[in-house]
């Protein structure tokens, strides 16, 4: 049981009244459990971000959708003698009406499932790292005014570019298509440049970054500008699939050139999709990369078989295993907390552990950087290994020399190693070594190792008897590891909850992007209808155009969903953890992501597409005239 420090006198009351089987220790230097679940906060923070940059996309496709479904009543106001100013007054007016309406059902919407999912966290949260939670007295929290904020920022950003555009269209409809075809270029090259900037933005921070916000600014940009190059780079993929194409095949022709002018309208739910997608794409490597991490890190920690928590019995246990079973062996574990003067002449708090001897020990760290001849230093005695804690935020550096104990105050540093989750920098140093600079510690826990194929868990038991061992007192290493990948794999559960989620605000988005765009291409399906081709000849030339941008915008998926898991293994966690771990591609997710993407994307064109498909062509042509 975890008990945080309440105080003097609470503290001597629960001692006086804790049953005979329970045993206060004091422990100085463990770790606070809420550090713990920093990564947790930070994954839960930059999912809603995400939802809520890509739900920025959505709404300006809406809102452009909007004002282009009015061009003629805009037009004719214009003609009658309304200003531009008035014009704008009255629909700022009539956003903020939707605007204030859409925020109060949000917010509300937003409590009800705070409040629906905050149980759930509570647990993961109290049963993972001892940390509990305040719940809500009711559903509209003290912190509402900051979403209020983002939301007008946000539909202020929405509102100014088509608000703008639509006011100064040609007021005569003739000119309209050639100004309207040199709008959108215009904007795609602007969108072009500034993905461009913000990309060249995103490799300074990230080769720079050594603070949390710099790092998530600069991931911030790396995702906008991704987004904001997919029109420029679609439309090169498009032109050069253009040039593949034969003369005589007509149709697939015409369906590029339509495809061309469809990314004009359809750009930003394109956009939004790629965004979500990359996204989805980069936290799943991210995810499985630092699970091979955290895997490779326990393999690390728990070389041994078995481990028993205390030293005292080391020699006895010494005795009795070579005596019953010779084939296995025992090693004591040491640890001791020291203060140290880092580079920057600041006291720095220090965990020192000891690396037993033996090849099976040695060989289990793996060091990110180092000298050239740094293990056989090290298990000479002749250096110590830092943490990349150490290294990246304290300061140390391989090379250089340190303060390690009295008679080893100039002690090389031979290398860096990883080490997780622990908000404190760690040394490692050889045993012999730790035994010289403190030679009245005793062990803090012993280790059982041996063959691999050996029946463990009959030595387990054979040691807890003869030593009289409780349960919690020796432990099987590869239970150990279950237990920390099933806490690994709940951790998590949230954050692939909300990628879910943020897939499905996409999908929305294209299925309203198609509604709209197939709204003000009734005369298209009717002369298509009218030059022969059949329902199903129409449906599968659907199908094949928004496939086809579903297809080429999952080629931009892939690259970039995983540099930005290797943005957020190699910098921001650095920034914000002080350690970072290795890139882990794993192919099977991006099968099912695209698989997932290829099912939502048909949905969203499908059902639109009904009512064209199944409309009659005179139908189409009537309304078409109205």
């Amino acid at each position: 049981i975890l008990v945080f420090q309440p105080g003097a006198e609470r503290m001597t009351e629960l001692k006086s009244k804790l049953p005979d089987y329970l045993e206060y220790v004091g422990n100085e230097q463990a770790p606070d459990p809420a550090e713990m679940t920093n990564s947790f906060h930070l994954n839960l923070a930059a999912m809603g971000l995400l939802a809520f940059v890509v739900g920025i996309f959505l709404t300006y496709n809406a809102i452009a959708f909007s004002y282009t479904d009015r061009r003629d009543l805009i037009r004719k106001l214009r003609l009658a003698g309304v200003m531009k100013g008035e014009l704008s007054r009255a629909m700022v007016i009539e956003l903020s009406l939707f605007l204030i309406t859409g925020a109060l059902i949000g917010s509300w919407l937003g409590a009800q499932m705070a409040a629906w999912l905050l149980p759930g966290v509570g647990r993961t949260l109290a049963q993972l790292y001892g940390v509990y939670i305040t719940y809500p007295d009711g559903l509209v929290p003290t912190g509402i005014w900051l979403p209020f904020l983002m939301t007008i920022v946000a539909a202020g950003l929405c509102v100014i570019f088509p608000l703008r555009e639509s006011l100064n269209a040609p007021m005569l409809e003739r000119h309209e298509a050639g100004w309207h075809q040199h709008a959108v270029v215009r904007r795609d090259h602007l969108m072009a440049l500034s993905g461009v900037l913000l990309l060249a933005v995103a490799l300074v921070t990230g080769l720079t970054a050594s603070h949390l916000w710099l790092a998530l600014a600069g991931m911030a940009c790396l995702l906008l500008g991704t987004a904001l190059l997919l029109p420029a780079v679609l439309r090169l993929l498009i032109s050069f699939l253009q040039k593949l194409v034969p003369a005589r095949s007509a149709r697939f022709s015409w369906l590029l050139a339509d495809s061309r002018w469809l990314l004009g309208p359809a750009s930003l739910a394109l956009m939004a999709m790629t965004l979500a997608l990359v996204a989805n794409s980069g936290l799943n490597t991210m995810i499985s990369s630092f699970r091979q991490a955290t895997d490779d890190w326990l393999g690390q920690r728990l070389v041994a078989d078995l481990y028993l928590r205390g030293g005292n019995r080391g020699a006895e246990l010494e005795t009795w295993v070579a005596d019953t079973m010779p084939e296995l062996g025992v090693a004591e574990r040491y640890r001791t907390a020291i203060t140290r003067q880092n580079p920057g002449q600041e006291p720095v708090p220090v965990e020192v552990i000891s690396l037993q001897e033996g090849g099976r020990f040695r060989d289990s760290v793996k060091l990110i950087r180092g000298e050239s001849d740094a293990a056989k230093k090290f298990h000479a005695g002749d250096g110590i290994y830092i943490s990349e804690r150490a290294w990246r935020i304290d300061g140390w550096q391989t090379g250089a020399t340190t303060n390690l104990c009295k008679g080893h105050d100039e002690i090389p540093i031979l290398g860096v190693y990883r080490d997780y989750g622990n908000p404190i920098s760690q040394w490692m140093v050889n045993r012999q070594l730790f035994r010289n600079c403190w030679p009245d510690l005793s062990a803090n826990g012993l280790a059982v190792y041996g063959p691999e194929e050996y029946d463990w868990g009959t030595v387990r038991l054979a040691i807890a008897e003869r030593f009289g061992l409780e349960d919690d007192e020796i432990i099987n290493q590869t239970e150990l590891r279950q237990v920390g990948l099933a806490v690994f794999d709940r951790t998590f559960v949230i954050t692939r909850a909300l990628n879910a989620l943020t897939l499905l605000v996409a999908a929305i988005g294209i299925f309203c992007a198609v509604s709209a765009i197939h709204h003000h291409r009734v005369g298209q399906q009717a002369l298509l209808a009218s030059l022969g081709l059949s329902r199903t000849e129409r449906g599968s030339l659907l199908l094949l155009q928004w496939g086809m941008l579903g297809l080429l915008c999952m080629v931009l998926v892939w690259p970039l969903g995983t540099l930005l898991a290797g943005y957020l293994g190699a910098v921001v966690t650095p920034a914000a953890f002080g350690w970072s771990f290795p890139l882990q591609l794993d192919w099977q997710h991006y099968l099912v992501l695209g698989a997932l993407a290829a099912g939502c994307l048909m949905l969203a064109v499908v059902l639109p597409s009904l009512r064209l498909l199944f409309t009659s062509p005179a139908a189409l042509l009537r309304e078409q005239n109205v």
